[in-house]
């Protein structure tokens, strides 16, 4: 509870990882049949994005960033869920005393502030041995990321090929632009595993439960 109290951006890291996983189970697929499954849990996927965005703003103003990962994922998806999912996100951010305004105030300070605060820097801006494990991980992360990324489709099984690498590449961006936002590594790092997992499912026991 102390924790909470100093320092709540711990509630960004629990819903960024929920929002990027209800935005990508809008993400497009590969596979022409999942087309009439995917438009009809586009309402049921709105509406949970709309409750964790109305929560999240009111616990953080790292929400800000859920609009944008909407919106572009909204160009990599069907108009139908891709809209209602922006909208969803938009709408549950601005449940706040001034609503939008209150979002593009966050956006400008944090823009107009962040070069003074060394928490919104990035890793490059310090020697590299002040952070050594900060370095590790994010090397360890975004190289396994793109390499699994551009690798090719056998990993990915046909499932939700552009959106979701779209979503992965822009959480990595933003990991790697500041200190502060290097929770969210955690979402190319979950998708990573998910695209290494069936390279050993053939392997012995300890290496698919060390996966």
């Amino acid at each position: 509870l102390h924790r909470f109290r100093l320092r709540p951006d711990v509630f960004s890291l629990l819903m960024a990882v929920l929002v990027l996983d209800r935005l990508d189970r809008g993400a497009p697929t590969a596979k022409p049949s999942a087309e009439a499954a995917d438009v009809a849990g586009g309402r049921r996927r709105a509406l949970h994005l709309f409750v964790l965005c109305a929560l999240w703003t009111n616990l953080h103003p790292g929400v800000v960033v859920a609009p944008v990962f909407a919106l572009a994922q909204w160009g990599m998806a069907r108009f139908r869920t891709g809209g209602l999912a922006f909208v969803a996100c938009l709408a549950g951010a601005s449940l706040r005393p001034r609503g939008p305004l209150d979002l593009i105030d966050i956006a400008y300070e944090t823009a107009r502030t962040g070069p003074l605060v060394p928490e919104w820097q990035g890793l490059w801006a310090f020697e590299p041995l002040r952070f050594p494990g900060e370095w590790i991980l994010l090397l360890l992360i975004g190289g396994a990321t793109l390499a699994t990324i551009f690798r090719g489709s056998v990993a990915d099984e046909g499932r939700r090929l552009g959106g979701r690498r779209l979503l992965e590449l822009m959480a990595l961006g933003l990991g790697g632009r500041a200190i502060r936002l290097l929770y969210f590594l955690a979402w190319p790092a979950v998708g990573t595993l998910e695209r290494l997992a069936p390279l050993v499912r053939a392997r012995p026991a300890w290496g698919r439960a060390a996966l």
